[in-house]
């Protein structure tokens, strides 16, 4: 059991490396998927598939405000899909960007994950059950919400990002996609 948040460890890390190597790659290519405009709290966009497009569920704006490091629009794994990595403009070593995976909410895959977590952290008040995967760097918040299960993988270190503060900060954003299912 304990297996499966090891292999989660392993594959969330390799999935933003490489999709942060990949955004660095022209940005006009078919796999760039545009964030929607600044303030807009549209509800996220579902592809044909009943897909939700992680892109459209948090904007640049939101995470700079939250990190203060310029990050660019959202970069989706494949168009319209449900994973979308915002990278930072310029390359800090405190702050990478953020990932963003949404799929429909399978409850009794949530709560396993849940309950094999070792360090699991629980979260109150933020969608119908959050908890920690990771509470410290790099941060992995999971939430169910609305009908969607969504994680959120951040990788901020360094003196300004203490645990405590760089976990509001990441249910800030948690909220924000909450507002948008």
């Amino acid at each position: 059991m304990a297996r499966s948040g090891s292999l989660r460890r392993f594959v969330v890390p390799l999935l933003l490396g490489a999709s942060l190597f990949g955004a660095c790659s022209d940005s006009k290519s078919p796999s760039a998927t545009s964030s929607p405009a600044p303030g807009d709290t549209s509800s996220g966009d579902q592809t044909g598939d009943g897909v939700l497009d992680a892109c459209t569920l948090l904007t640049p704006d939101e995470i700079n405000a939250q990190f203060q490091y310029q990050v660019g629009e959202g970069v989706a794994s494949s168009p319209g899909g449900p994973i979308c990595n915002w990278s930072t403009v310029d390359f800090h070593q405190e702050f990478s960007g953020v990932q963003l995976t949404v799929s429909a909410l399978d409850q009794e895959y949530f709560d396993f994950v849940k309950d094999n977590v070792a360090n699991r952290i629980d979260v109150t008040g933020h969608g119908d059950a959050a908890f920690w995967e990771a509470p410290q760097n790099p941060y992995v918040l999971d939430v169910a919400a609305g009908g969607v299960h969504f994680i959120l993988y951040v990788v901020a270190g360094g003196d300004q990002f203490t645990p405590e503060a760089t976990q509001q900060l990441i249910i800030n954003l948690a909220d924000n996609v909450i507002a948008r299912l």
